[in-house]
């Protein structure tokens, strides 16, 4: 269990409003949410979302189980059950914050995953993990439903950076680390970094940045 947790509600039309300022990292960062459909999703079996990553870290998974049972014990709120967002920070008795606003810029976001519709190259519609992996895998870990953010009506010319796995969950591997070489994902094209979804700006710290594995870059 994790120290002392104090958190900020992030009521879920504060948070659809938000994520509609998605822009991308390319060229003249479009704002690829901003007429897209965008709702929650209530208990969503993690079998039926779509991972893109063929990875998950231990030490990522593992603290969002402490997360977790952390949130459930202090304040019988379970994470994986969000009708919105919110703000966390520990508190330390020994290093209590002053002020509210320091509380704040100190704060880490947490949101349900964000899920696009996407579509195949044979038709079909799939659900496409673009944030929240990590969050997904232990919910299917422990077993239990998880509330999504779900965009629908994503501009077509704007896909995912990268391809869905062909054998879903199978492909995913545990790692301590990433190795050398490890392509983490099948990217679409060698501009992929156009593609991506800038979530950073708009909630600082949610998504974690890490070495590329693309073997162009």
């Amino acid at each position: 269990m994790l120290n002392t947790l104090t958190y900020q509600p992030i009521p879920l039309q504060t948070l659809l409003t938000q994520l509609t300022q998605t822009r991308l990292m390319g060229p003249g960062q479009p704002l690829i949410y901003q007429n897209a459909t965008l709702t929650l999703q209530e208990a969503v079996s993690p079998n039926r979302l779509i991972p893109a990553q063929r990875y998950v870290l231990a030490s990522d998974f593992q603290m969002i189980e402490r997360l977790y049972s952390t949130f459930l014990q202090q304040h019988a709120l379970d994470i994986f059950a969000l009708a919105g967002g919110l703000w966390f920070w520990p508190e330390s008795p020994a290093n209590p914050r002053e002020s509210t606003a320091e509380k704040i810029a100190e704060a880490i976001p947490l949101t349900p995953p964000i899920i696009e519709e996407s579509t195949t190259p044979t038709g079909d519609k799939i659900w496409l993990i673009s944030d929240g992996m990590h969050r997904i895998y232990t919910a299917r870990k422990l077993g239990i439903p998880i509330n999504i953010i779900l965009v629908q009506n994503v501009p077509p010319q704007y896909p995912y950076y990268a391809y869905p796995l062909a054998n879903g969950w199978n492909e995913v591997i545990e790692l301590t680390e990433i190795p050398k070489g490890f392509h983490k994902k099948t990217y679409r094209e060698t501009n992929y970094k156009d593609l991506f979804r800038n979530y950073n700006e708009i909630f600082p710290g949610i998504q974690k940045r890490r070495t590329s594995s693309h073997p162009l870059s």
